[in-house]
């Protein structure tokens, strides 16, 4: 990229050759994509039909075609990196959705989203149905889902195990380690 005047931030592999990152070049952030050997970029998605956001977090799909990606405004998009054509999935109305990844097929998307103010659910966008399913039931705070290598399964962080610690100073029971897999 540019070395004087513009920002760059979140970068990360498409594939062996390609780097997906978002600039400030044109005033406005945008995604663009540079080959690893070019100093400037190939493609810049500044003309997108909706409006991205902040992008905070960053994940392309095992494909190389697809980047999901979340934003301040606790909204969740799927960009196209073909036709740069922009679709909005889900969208909180507590807190930042987080912890995204692809199935190794691509066929499938899980994040973590905040359903209320002290709790969240697992969530799987299905790219070929275009729909949202909850996998928890959003009791606890479930986060960072992750497929297995040949997507079989679904991993994730629960913070649901409440076994009592007593203190010996101040005589009362606390919840230190509640989180497991």
């Amino acid at each position: 990229g540019k070395k004087q005047g513009v920002r760059y931030r979140l970068p990360t592999y498409i594939d062996d050759e390609r780097i997906l990152s978002i600039s400030d070049a044109g005033g406005e952030e945008a995604f663009e994509i540079f080959e690893k050997d070019r100093e400037e970029s190939v493609c810049r998605f500044d003309d997108l039909e909706a409006d991205m956001g902040r992008p905070l977090k960053v994940k392309v799909d095992p494909d190389g075609e697809r980047v999901a990606f979340t934003n301040h405004r606790y909204e969740i998009f799927i960009l196209d990196l073909e036709d740069g054509e922009l679709e909005k999935i889900d969208q909180s109305s507590y807190s930042r959705i987080s912890g995204l990844d692809w199935s190794p097929n691509g066929d499938f998307l899980a994040f973590a989203f905040p359903n209320s103010k002290s709790t969240s659910e697992i969530r799987v966008y299905d790219l070929e149905e275009d729909e949202v399913q909850s996998i928890t039931q959003g009791q606890f705070v479930d986060t960072n889902p992750v497929f297995d290598p040949k997507g079989r399964y679904l991993y994730f962080l629960s913070r649901r195990d409440f076994n009592p610690v007593y203190d010996e100073v101040f005589f009362e029971a606390s919840f230190p380690q509640t989180t497991k897999p």
